[in-house]
């Protein structure tokens, strides 16, 4: 049972229905057995335990996959194209790559965190920002640009709280895909916000408006062992169409403005 409790504390982004089901049958499995199995009901009860566990990683490991497994459906779609398919899929993809981020950045340090996404302010403050201390503004590691235009830019993503840093950042793209993601075939122009792409990498409605060019940050939230390495990560977005963001559930019962979470973070 603490195995079970350890699994959806770590993973409390909000379980869906196959978890609980799965979670449902277990404990009709462990009544089957007090009541009308046969042979050892310890071995039983351990071994029903660790086949849960283990079917709850493989869900948990499919979610994290979704993005990367349907980008190359979504990614060079213009904005009518995207408004033609239902938001709670499109919802679905931009929480799939949010969770992404976060589950990468579990085991890191976070001086990493500091260091491969620079801010403007000072070390300190940048790490209050990162643990949410201080009463400061978020710790944005990336600002997400959707806009159209003749040339066929989509979308950027440029460094987000150095406004001296203008170029698009590999590292969250990586992370968005869970393995290294190398848009270069897509690039189109640079300019003063950012390297622009033929492509896009957020899709709701709340990330890309209606029209003319959005903006979104997306946020994280860290906690941190004694060795300084990351444990737990909240990320959201904040800023495109915030009233969508908000009120845009998908499947996975949360928005975008809410974010997702991995790890542990402390309440």
């Amino acid at each position: 049972m603490i195995k079970i409790i350890d699994y959806l504390k770590r993973n409390h982004k909000g379980q869906g229905l196959t978890e609980y089901v799965l979670i449902l049958a277990f404990i009709a499995g462990v009544a089957f057995m007090m009541f009308g199995g046969e042979g050892s009901l310890k071995s039983t009860v351990v071994s029903t335990f660790d086949k849960t566990i283990e079917l709850l990683a493989e869900i948990n490991s499919s979610k994290s996959n979704y993005y990367a497994e349907h980008f190359g459906e979504y990614h060079t779609k213009n904005r009518e194209e995207l408004q033609a398919l239902d938001n709670t899929q499109r919802v679905d993809m931009d929480l799939s790559a949010l969770q992404n981020i976060a589950d990468g950045l579990i085991g890191k340090d976070l001086d990493w965190l500091l260091t491969t996404f620079p801010a403007s302010e000072s070390y300190e403050q940048s790490k209050a920002m990162a643990l949410g201390e201080g009463g400061y503004n978020p710790f944005t590691i990336a600002k997400n640009v959707y806009e159209e235009n003749k040339s066929g830019q989509r979308g950027a993503i440029r460094d987000g709280t150095n406004a001296s840093s203008k170029k698009d950042t590999p590292q969250v793209l990586s992370l968005m895909h869970n393995s290294n993601y190398d848009n270069s075939a897509y690039r189109s122009a640079v300019d003063g916000t950012g390297t622009w792409s033929k492509e896009g990498y957020f899709y709701s409605d709340g990330m890309i408006g209606d029209n003319g060019r959005v903006t979104s940050n997306i946020n994280v939230k860290v906690a941190t062992d004694a060795n300084g390495k990351i444990t737990g990560a909240h990320v959201w977005t904040s800023g495109g169409n915030q009233a969508q963001l908000n009120s845009a559930t998908g499947s996975k019962g949360t928005t975008l403005a809410q974010g997702v979470t991995s790890g542990t973070m402390s309440q």
